[in-house]
């Protein structure tokens, strides 16, 4: 069942705006305040400089989760000593062209996505877009509704911020998530190198047009 729900935090949004979920129920769940509380278990916060513990703890367990049976476990920590040491998210957390946000479910850490805006972005693409350039949930949080949940906010700030594509990598032997973001509309437009420890892998790259 879809709900559309009028929302507005001051804190991360320009304006008020409707946000739909895609709420499951029961046959026998014909209560409303059911389905709104389930709605209100997921919580979006946007992360600072002083949730640097918290961001390295979850970028690490969801990476290694995501990619571990995959690759050896030297280029496992290569990338991540490298991609997600405290020095390296400290600054990107400092970085006012990139905005990290944590999702919750339930009161629980059970993801992060995060988008990165500025004219680079412009240029690769030939129009106003974003990057969704991380996007993870906790496999004990998956297939709860939270992919799609932070999925529809980051297409919201896309559009909050007037650009007109939201743009992502993703590993080309990750089937699961390609055919997620193709659900949503995203279409290949190249590939790139993505290197881990001395692996060199590739990613698709794809694309959602918004206007």
């Amino acid at each position: 069942m879809k709900f559309s729900i009028y929302r507005y935090n001051p804190e991360v949004d320009k304006k008020p705006y409707y946000q739909d979920f895609d709420v499951e129920l029961d046959s026998h769940d014909t209560k409303l305040l059911n389905a709104l509380m389930k709605i209100k278990d997921f919580q979006l916060i946007k992360a600072g400089p002083e949730d640097l513990d918290h961001l390295r703890q979850i970028s690490i367990t969801t990476f290694s989760e995501t990619f571990n049976e995959f690759n050896t476990h030297e280029n496992m920590m290569a990338y991540i000593n490298e991609n997600l040491s405290e020095s390296q998210l400290a600054y990107e957390l400092n970085n006012t062209a990139a905005c990290f946000y944590f999702v919750f479910s339930n009161h629980n850490l059970a993801g992060y996505m995060k988008l990165n805006f500025g004219k680079e972005h412009e240029q690769r693409l030939g129009e106003a877009a974003a990057e969704l350039e991380r996007f993870y949930v906790l496999k004990k949080f998956q297939k709860k509704g939270l992919g799609k949940f932070l999925l529809d906010r980051a297409i919201q700030f896309v559009k909050l911020n007037q650009l007109n594509c939201l743009w992502l990598g993703v590993w080309e032997h990750n089937h699961n998530a390609i055919n997620f973001y193709r659900k949503y509309g995203f279409t290949e437009f190249g590939h790139h190198l993505f290197r881990l420890g001395n692996d060199d892998q590739k990613d698709l790259l794809m694309k959602l047009q918004l206007s």
